[in-house]
């Protein structure tokens, strides 16, 4: 679920008034003297919504010219082809809902070629520091929820990848599972030689819970790995979610983490392959984030991914209500509970006002609607992006490699 948009009094397009002084390179005391903190904490957002791959400038130009072609829109159909064109018209879509004051500027950017030229850049910047951020959180987490105490040999991260097993069969395709349990040394050795070739659309074993999985079957488990959970919780939801051992013995930062400060509170089909994307990068050899890994193209992996979203509409609805289960669970704790003591004095009511049991209009209690009516409010606070208490100061190149900094380099807001 997209986060609320910014609150009215700054829907006044401040991007015209700011385009000037924009710079991706800022730190945050200038960013809120010269009045860009929210939109540098929007784009801060969007790969985490839009997926890692996505450059924003293509999905906002490409993707707001096919969506004003006449039916263009009515007539997509990703879940028989998800190309490039489909996932612009996608992420333009998405960036309407979260980011309308983005699109308010639309025309004022498309006569502006200089303007957009610098706003745009400012925005994909931003959004590589943030990707830059993620990976950095996950650089070791990655290896530590699958075997801690593997954790300290694959620190370097040009020794992952397909150099050993360890992380060779996470990263080995499904369909090839057999092959290489059969002979890892010699499948190891037939991708490095180029004999067996690892292709985007044939998905790796981490996407997967393995006790699920059925022979000659790809459905059957997939995005069903806990350890996909966590990784999804410590960019989301914050490590200490992911870690109760962390929760316990680590003391509060006070920043908020990602699902409390832009007020997210489901997941999607795009933060699900957000997270695959960069769980992927950071179990190869790669130093630095590349579309390719050999003959694996990492846009072609997400785009793949989403498009079995599409295309499988009941198995998705179930997968997103297990992944919300996990990961919100607490949101909701007593959402479906009935006969609880709050309620059931609702129905009473007050001393000689009291309403007989199943009388009452509102089965859900008398606060019913007035609990909806400030969880809505609450909402729209949480997502309001703020613009006087997060310092973030990401330092080295974050849209390369995640071994360049420490937990401590990068930019607190998660």
């Amino acid at each position: 679920m997209p986060p609320s948009p910014p609150p009215p009094d700054t829907l006044d397009n401040i991007i015209t008034q700011v385009v000037d002084v924009l710079d991706p390179n800022a730190n945050y005391l200038t960013r809120v003297h010269n009045g860009f903190e929210s939109l540098y904490q929007y784009a801060r957002l969007l790969p985490r919504v839009l997926g890692p791959y996505v450059k924003i400038e293509t999905a906002f130009l490409k993707g707001g010219a096919l969506a004003a072609q006449p039916g263009y829109l009515d007539n997509l159909q990703p879940g028989e082809k998800f190309d490039s064109d489909e996932e612009c018209a996608h992420c333009y879509g998405l960036i309407a809902e979260i980011w309308p004051l983005l699109i308010d500027s639309e025309n004022y950017l498309r006569t502006n070629p200089d303007a957009a030229v610098k706003v745009l850049d400012f925005i994909d910047k931003a959004a590589a520091r943030a990707r830059g951020d993620d990976l950095s959180r996950l650089r070791h987490r990655v290896i530590h929820f699958v075997d801690p105490t593997r954790t300290e040999d694959f620190k370097t991260k040009t020794s992952r990848g397909f150099k050993n097993a360890f992380t060779g069969r996470m990263l080995c395709p499904i369909t090839k599972l057999s092959d290489f349990d059969a002979d890892p040394a010699g499948f190891l050795r037939g991708i490095r030689d180029g004999v067996i070739k690892i292709k985007a659309r044939d998905w790796p074993l981490f996407l997967y819970d393995e006790n699920m999985v059925v022979p000659g079957q790809v459905k059957p488990g997939l995005f069903r790995n806990t350890q996909l959970i966590k990784w999804y919780q410590v960019i989301f939801t914050g490590p200490q979610s992911a870690d109760p051992d962390l929760a316990e013995s680590s003391k509060s930062t006070g920043k908020p983490s990602l699902a409390k400060k832009y007020g997210i509170v489901r997941v999607t089909p795009e933060s699900i392959c957000y997270i695959a994307a960069l769980v992927r990068f950071l179990l190869n050899s790669q130093a630095a984030w590349a579309l390719k890994d050999g003959h694996f193209e990492g846009p072609v992996f997400v785009r793949s991914l989403m498009r079995v979203f599409a295309r499988n509409p009941k198995w998705m609805d179930t997968t997103l209500k297990w992944w919300n289960e996990q990961v919100y669970k607490t949101m909701d704790d007593d959402a479906d509970e009935e006969g609880l003591a709050a309620d059931l004095m609702d129905r009473e009511g007050d001393d000689g006002e009291g309403v007989a049991e199943g009388d009452s209009e509102n089965e859900q209690g008398f606060y019913a609607e007035a609990e909806g009516e400030e969880e809505l409010q609450y909402a729209q606070e949480a997502a309001r992006v703020p613009t006087d208490t997060y310092e973030e100061e990401p330092r080295g190149n974050l849209a390369d490699g995640a071994d360049q900094r420490s937990d401590a380099d990068t930019d607190s807001d998660a």
